[in-house]
């Protein structure tokens, strides 16, 4: 198959094999037999099946499920990466539902039914987010470093036989366990539980939260009842476990920041030097107070120029002890445009009809259908974002069609300077990193970073997960807030 392109400002004519001639939806790539496909933009549609295709999410990446029902018909064996994808009714209409997922947010769906039977293709690095109705895990489904929050979730054959699951994060979560799990290193706040699927005639009919004076015996009580039910010891159960009830956990869930804050309970945690959960400890840098340097950005944080790109720099950060780096996402999070802050992937205003002038160098995203440009007739078509102007009139027309205003998007990519020892970073050169990808880098005889994922001369063959414990970042916000 050869490798296709999407953008929401693309055409579903095109042949979509090159950024240059793009697809309009992720569908009309399928039905052209195109794997991989690499996808940004926002994009309002369901799928009606998706075997054995590779969708990357490429920077800017929403699949909306408003006015729609289920995101995908019919799944098989197929392979997701860097996507955002929210409020569907279902995920699959169908209870077939093999896939990968790796640093994919599911947020506000209703049903999920995950289903897998090999380590390969369970999910890793992801975001459940408000899974409102219920997430059903059968199988190897859940791997590692998910973090699960605000959901109900059922786990069937979770096990496997052998299986481990390890350094999740699961809070504010109802889990409804029906086999005997075997959780590893994993953090559960203000969770409830419901045991069954065991051999000793004592499964559990309701919800219940732990009990006991400290978090410790809170702990204590979950392995009690999963002995109680599956047999053994308490001490077969939850091992390298914690609970915790109070203190915070995430930077911000209310704003969909789900970083984990510096030093708290799931920071604590190790499993092979990894994070507890999606995110790891969050860079808690504001505007202006922890940046040290800005290019086009004024003391609040609002861009000051949207034809010229944005740099802000932080000061030097400790992260306590030497990390893998999973992903740098959070510092695409520490920006604020036209008085907004960037909290998910893009900030959109409210719906402008025919009758209300745009605003001369704003940016908006047409949606419904097509409109025209009074003044120069030109058309924008649904999904394109364009930068308001009077020469091309800031008066529109259309029969059903709005526009909405772009506030924001987050930066593309980061540059880093980084050290496992150097708390000064006198020898550490910026290297770039895609901001959307787990951060490998290339070492070099000395074992400093000499090349990030998207430096000329990166070899991705020779490539490593970046170790650190000292870093500074440079971030920039694109022009004009158009993807790509």
């Amino acid at each position: 198959m050869a490798t296709g392109y999407v953008t929401n400002y693309g055409n579903s004519e095109n042949d979509g094999l090159s950024w240059d001639t793009p697809k309009r939806s992720i569908q009309s790539a399928i039905d052209a037999g195109l794997s991989p496909i690499y996808v940004k933009g926002y994009h309002n549609e369901s799928l009606a099946e998706t075997s054995a295709r590779h969708i990357y999410g490429d920077g800017y990446i929403i699949i909306d499920g408003t006015l729609l029902s289920n995101f995908i018909s019919y799944i098989n064996y197929s392979y997701f990466l860097g996507l955002r994808i929210q409020n569907f009714d279902k995920l699959c209409s169908s209870n077939l539902f093999r896939a990968t997922y790796r640093d994919v947010i599911f947020s506000k769906i209703g049903y999920i039914y995950y289903k897998d039977d090999t380590i390969e293709r369970a999910a890793q690095s992801c975001l459940f987010d408000s899974i409102t109705t219920e997430l059903v895990i059968t199988g190897y489904a859940i791997r590692y470093n998910n973090t699960f929050y605000n959901s109900k979730i059922s786990l069937s054959t979770f096990g496997c036989n052998s299986t481990y699951t390890y350094s999740n994060v699961y809070s504010e979560c109802d889990l409804n366990i029906q086999i005997s799990p075997k959780f590893q290193y994993s953090l559960f706040h203000n969770c409830t539980f419901k045991f069954t699927g065991g051999d000793q005639d004592a499964d559990e009919t309701d919800y219940a939260a732990p009990v006991g004076d400290t978090d410790d015996d809170k702990l204590e009580n979950i392995r009690t009842r999963m002995a109680t039910v599956y047999g053994g010891s308490s001490s077969d159960y939850l091992i390298g476990c914690k609970y915790q009830t109070d203190g915070d956990l995430f930077i911000d869930a209310d704003n969909e920041n789900f970083y984990l804050v510096p030093g708290c309970t799931a920071a604590s945690m190790s499993y092979k030097a990894s994070y507890v959960g999606k995110y790891p400890e969050g860079a808690v840098a504001e505007i202006p107070a922890d940046f040290t340097t800005y290019t086009n950005i004024d003391d609040d944080g609002n861009i000051t120029d949207q034809t010229t790109n944005a740099y802000a720099e932080t000061a030097i950060q400790d992260i306590g002890k030497l990390r893998h780096v999973n992903t740098l996402k959070a510092l695409g999070e520490r920006a604020v445009r036209n008085g907004n802050q960037v909290n998910a992937d893009a900030d959109l205003g409210d719906a402008i009809y025919p009758g209300t002038d745009l605003t001369d160098g704003s940016t908006y995203i047409v949606r419904t259908e097509a409109i025209s440009l009074t003044a120069s007739g030109t058309t924008r078509d649904v999904g394109e974002t364009f930068i308001a102007s009077a020469d091309d009139g800031l008066a529109f027309t259309s029969d059903t069609g709005y526009v909405q205003e772009v506030y924001l998007d987050k930066p593309r990519c980061v540059e880093i300077k980084a050290s496992k020892t150097d708390a000064t970073l006198a020898s550490a050169t910026w290297i770039k990193l895609d901001l959307y990808e787990t951060p490998y880098v290339n070492y070099d005889e000395n074992g400093l970073i000499s090349a990030g994922n998207l430096d000329e001369g990166y070899d991705a063959d020779a490539a490593e997960k970046m170790y650190i414990r000292y870093w500074k970042a440079r971030i920039y916000v694109q022009a004009q807030n158009l993807p790509g």
